[in-house]
């Protein structure tokens, strides 16, 4: 529909612009018209030229007529002079307008020609009037020729009167048609003025709503368009007027915890409208305080720049005081929702830029997040050190040659009721060229952080299962998998390569997971798990009891065996609620039809209550360390003969 008005308008401007085109160039032409018109009117050639030649002709006659009693001395003056005179009208008669009257009617020219002929008689008789008879001749002619002139003269003066009536009839038709002609000038000029200062206002009114765009466009730009907050960009820039403006100041960066299950559970609706809510409480507590500014970084994640502050201890209070306002219970519709939230806070100096200030604040958040979430936690400069040797880790990581480099540690799995070893845990070793020995506790995370963990896992999977063909049977070997791994589209094909590849039989082969791996995508895992106990591999849930497992998960998930977390072992002897919990497990398992497996034991006596308890198989560094594959070859021979008594020798 706009396109077509702006269409008809544009048809309208151009009919506008031609009629007044038409109109003035028209107008010229009709004043020409009228002027042609009013000198056609005021001058009438034909009659007077009829008129005055029968006044001439006429006196002619008189002349001849007169001719006895004129004075002998004056006589053939005027004889002489009104032949002139009659000659020159003659002649007037056979040229121009007149001559052009008499050839309108063959009656006229008939009578012209009469006055010709007869005129020559006149002419011949007046030059040669001193014969006899020649005066009579003159008057006799003369009485012919007249009546011919009066006819032309009253056809002439007839002629000029309708001339006249039509030239006033045509005058009368321009100034009428001029009088429109300048009416509609004036009427397409001022619709043209009107259209113009229509069009004039129609393009403020663009212009204006152009410049609302534009600005419109401009804080899309710079804020966010869920919350409209400053966005990142927007952020960056504060804070690097922070830096330069005050000399002192703190960025505190929050983020939520526990926003997923939200999005999950509510939907991403009530997730837009918690962060909307967060949002105005950030505002409204930046708004209080002089100097303050608030804008969100991304996802889950805002930020709030406080000028003014250079003691660690009022920023630190600042990011409490932020976390226990976004605790309070937000509305989302008809749900009363509560969230958690961390924060890092960073001081601000002169000396510091805007990425490195920012940068701290992340790492404080980062640790306020491995620290149990829920707090405020200030920079420190070990926060730094350590970021930046965990980016020179994660950099050597992506430049190794894991072949080559990383070799699988095995520690034996002992049947704790005869000492016999059942099984091992292929444990990641690296060997840096310069680094030397990294211990798995620093290099794992990062791995897994940087996706290298898929790489390493399908390198120990592999080098695990050619290790196995070394050892005697049934001897089992267990392999971590990380939940990148296990997630990959092709890891059944990657599983199967490696056992086709070494020529370990399925049945000796245990994937160990942790409980991490079953949030989200749980009929996925299903399936997967339900594959690769199709194919003779075992599964086995590591770390049993420090993540998010529930009996639906064991009562779902086809485990074949539980490993109790080496967090309770260690405390079993001392601490009565850790054996309760244990021995809880162990219970659970049994009557789960699962193998249960105690991890960490670290003495004997540790050992023997989990003996007692009904834990049938255990690993730890009192059982045995880790080694290479010969050495564990080498212990399973000595340790699994049937002479020997001693249960429980390492």
């Amino acid at each position: 529909m706009p396109t077509r008005r702006y269409r008809l308008l544009r048809l309208a401007l151009a009919a506008l612009i031609a009629g007044l085109a038409t109109t003035s160039v028209g107008l010229p032409f009709l004043v020409q018209s009228t002027k042609d018109a009013i000198k056609r009117t005021t001058t009438h050639d034909v009659a007077w030229n009829g008129a005055n030649g029968r006044q001439e002709f006429h006196s002619l006659h008189l002349a001849a007529l007169r001719y006895e009693e004129m004075n002998p001395e004056i006589r053939q003056t005027q004889i002489s002079l009104a032949l002139d005179i009659a000659r020159s009208r003659l002649e007037t008669w056979r040229s121009g307008a007149f001559a052009a009257f008499i050839k309108t009617d063959p009656a006229l020219v008939d009578h012209f020609t009469k006055v010709e002929t007869h005129f020559k008689t006149v002419a011949d008789a007046l030059s040669h009037n001193e014969k006899p008879g020649s005066i009579d001749a003159a008057s006799e002619a003369m009485d012919k020729l007249m009546p011919s002139v009066k006819k032309l003269a009253s056809a002439a003066y007839a002629h000029d009167a309708g001339e006249v009536a039509r030239n006033y009839s045509r005058l009368n038709f321009l100034q009428k048609t001029q009088q429109v002609t300048i009416a509609a000038l004036i009427f397409f000029g001022f619709s043209l003025l009107y259209f113009l200062s229509w069009q004039n206002r129609r393009l403020q009114h663009a212009n204006d709503a152009e410049k609302a765009i534009a600005a419109k466009n401009a804080f899309l730009a710079s804020h966010d368009v869920l919350t409209s907050l400053p966005n990142r960009a927007t952020v960056n820039t504060l804070v690097e007027e922070l830096v330069a403006q005050a000399g002192s100041g703190a960025v505190i960066m929050v983020d939520l915890d526990g926003f997923k299950p939200i999005n999950d559970v509510l939907g991403h609706a009530a997730g837009d409208a918690l962060l909307i809510s967060v949002s105005r409480r950030l505002e409204r507590f930046a708004s209080a305080v002089p100097g303050a500014a608030t804008g969100r970084l991304g996802g889950d994640e805002f930020v709030v720049l406080l000028g003014g502050i250079d003691l660690a201890c009022d920023a630190l209070a600042a990011g409490e005081q932020l976390i226990q306002l976004i605790q309070a219970p937000h509305e989302l519709g008809n749900h009363h929702v509560r969230v958690n939230a961390s924060a890092g806070v960073a001081l601000s100096g002169r000396s510091i830029h805007c990425g490195e200030l920012m940068a701290r604040a992340d790492l404080a958040l980062a640790a306020a997040k491995a620290e149990g979430r829920g707090r405020a936690v200030m920079f420190e400069d070990s926060m730094m050190r350590s970021a930046t040797a965990r980016a020179a880790l994660e950099a050597d990581l992506n430049s190794s040659d894991f072949w080559r480099e990383i070799e699988p540690s095995f520690q034996p799995i002992i049947d704790l009721t005869n000492g016999n070893i059942v099984g091992c845990e292929a444990l990641a070793r690296w060997t840096h060229p310069l680094r030397g020995m990294v211990s798995p506790a620093e290099f794992i995370p990062v791995a897994e952080q940087s996706g290298r963990i898929i790489d390493i896992g399908q390198v120990m999977l592999t080098k695990a299962c050619a290790a196995g063909m070394t050892m005697p049977e049934p001897i089992m070997v267990s392999v971590n998998v990380s939940a990148a791994q296990l997630l990959r589209t092709n890891f059944l094909e990657c599983v199967a390569e490696s056992l086709a590849q070494t020529g370990l039989p399925a049945r000796r082969l245990k994937l160990e997971i942790t409980e991490s791996v079953t949030i989200g995508e749980r009929a996925r895992i299903v399936g997967l798990l339900q594959d690769l106990r199709a194919m003779g591999v075992s599964v086995s849930l590591d770390d049993f009891g420090t993540g998010y497992s529930s009996m639906s998960y064991l009562r779902d998930l086809p485990f074949d065996e539980l490993k109790i977390d080496r967090s309770f072992v260690v405390s079993i002897e001392s601490d009565r609620q850790a054996r309760a919990v244990v021995q809880t497990i162990i219970a659970l398992a049994h009557n789960l039809d699962l193998r249960v497996v105690a991890e960490g034991i670290e003495t004997y006596e540790q050992a023997m209550l989990l003996t007692a308890m009904g834990c049938a198989r255990g690993q730890g560094y009192y059982l045995g360390r880790p080694g290479s594959a010969i050495a564990l070859a080498k212990a399973i021979n000595a340790r699994n003969h049937p002479a020997r008594v001693d249960r429980l020798i390492a």
